[in-house]
């Protein structure tokens, strides 16, 4: 579902099988928020690296629903958090344990909000888990400001994303904003 506000709208991108979504201001231009953001640019956004990006700005967790415990696979209930004003979106990590054999190539991360707009999905990178799992953490780094609301992350694989009872269901994700 895709609402749209006074003087901007929303517009699905059909890109390698999966939908990006992008904001248009009043004249047609694509905002500036939205350019890089591609699933197809595979951890690239913009002209920076997500590692370098991250380097120039400080960072905090605002959301982590994991823990040390057993995971099993398939979440049981959306995974979902909340912000009371704007905030930048610096990454999002997504676990993939699957029983040890984590998964072959990563899928994509997105947001849903509360009010109905999508944001992303992009392409997430693979980091390897306890014991080199391959790709058992799924990386994106949106470098997008959200507005206030309650967002639920969107991962491309259920089958494989990781949850138990610490995180209530959910599946396990964290979420890192920049500070400055």
């Amino acid at each position: 579902m895709i609402r749209t506000l006074s003087r901007v709208a929303a517009i699905a991108i059909a890109a390698a099988g999966t939908l990006a979504f992008a904001r248009l201001a009043d004249a047609g231009a694509l905002h500036p928020a939205w350019i890089g953001h591609s699933p197809i640019e595979a951890g690239r956004f913009g002209d920076a690296a997500p590692e370098e990006i991250a380097a120039r700005k400080t960072t905090v967790t605002i959301f982590n629903n994991g823990d040390i415990y057993a995971v099993d696979n398939q979440p049981l209930r959306p995974t979902a958090f909340a912000i009371s004003k704007p905030v930048r979106i610096a990454k999002i990590t997504t676990y993939h344990w699957n029983y040890g054999e984590g998964t072959g190539r990563p899928g994509t991360i997105g947001l849903l909000s509360d009010t109905g707009y999508w944001y992303g999905p992009w392409r997430a990178a693979g980091e390897p888990g306890q014991g080199g799992v391959p790709n058992a953490y799924w990386v994106v780094a949106p470098n997008l400001t959200l507005p206030a609301g309650t967002y639920r992350v969107v991962d491309s694989d259920p089958a494989t994303w990781s949850q138990n009872g610490g995180s209530k269901g959910a599946g396990i994700a964290i979420v890192d904003i920049y500070t400055r």
